[in-house]
């Protein structure tokens, strides 16, 4: 799955990921990446947003599936589709502002 990090609340010099990438820690940017590299950014002061992708991909809400791509109670994502930030309420996708769901 993909991952949407934020980088660290101030400048730090570019990392360099396990890929070779080198991201500019700029405060305020945005980068989705595969979630093992969302792991060395988070170690490295970048924080989590949530998992990102079309509403086509969101994980799983069906209750008798299991793994990674299965959606819990509270489980966030970025809805690229949507542009929108959504939460799965353990039944249906919703948009946290406003309840509806999506």
């Amino acid at each position: 799955m993909t991952t949407r990090v934020l980088s660290p609340a101030t400048a730090r010099s570019p990392f360099v990921m396990s890929n070779g990438q080198s991201v500019a820690q700029v405060p305020g940017t945005l980068l989705d990446v595969a979630d093992h590299l969302a792991d060395q950014l988070a170690a490295n002061g970048w924080t989590r947003v949530a998992t990102v992708g079309t509403s086509g991909q969101r994980p799983s809400s069906n209750a008798s599936a299991v793994g990674a791509g299965v959606a819990q109670q509270g489980s966030l994502f970025w809805d690229t589709t949507l542009a929108a930030l959504i939460l799965f309420d353990g039944t249906a996708w919703r948009n946290p502002a406003t309840g509806a769901a999506v």
